[in-house]
């Protein structure tokens, strides 16, 4: 798919989620753009070259905009919004960094009594 195509279906998903008065998610957009996540993740690295990368990026971004608009628009109904927002966010899908925990209980003598 060139950098133009993955542009063009980028915009039409946009406009479907629009016309439909749906949120745009990323997982709708993969499917119907027609690349899986690893594709969309090499892209947005830049391996698919600095046009498909601005694509990428500039669609995480309008996801964001819109989410983020409507939720501070919104009376009621915010949770799936929220998730919606970490979700356009991606460093919310790195994994959380290992955390390691020393604990000392002393000399070894039983302190429980």
């Amino acid at each position: 798919m060139t950098a133009k195509d993955l542009k063009r279906r980028i915009d039409e998903y946009f406009a479907l989620c629009a016309e439909e008065e749906t949120f745009p998610d990323e997982a709708g957009m993969l499917l119907f753009v027609g690349i899986d996540r690893a594709t969309c993740e090499s892209y947005a690295r830049g391996e698919g070259g600095e046009l498909r990368r601005r694509c990428i990026a500039e669609a995480e971004l309008r996801r964001e905009s819109i989410t983020t608009r409507d939720l501070y628009a919104a009376k009621s109904g915010t949770s799936g919004k929220l998730y919606l927002l970490r979700q356009a966010t991606p460093e919310s899908r790195k994994p959380p960094p290992k955390l390691t925990v020393e604990v000392n209980l002393g000399d070894g003598a039983d302190s429980f009594e």
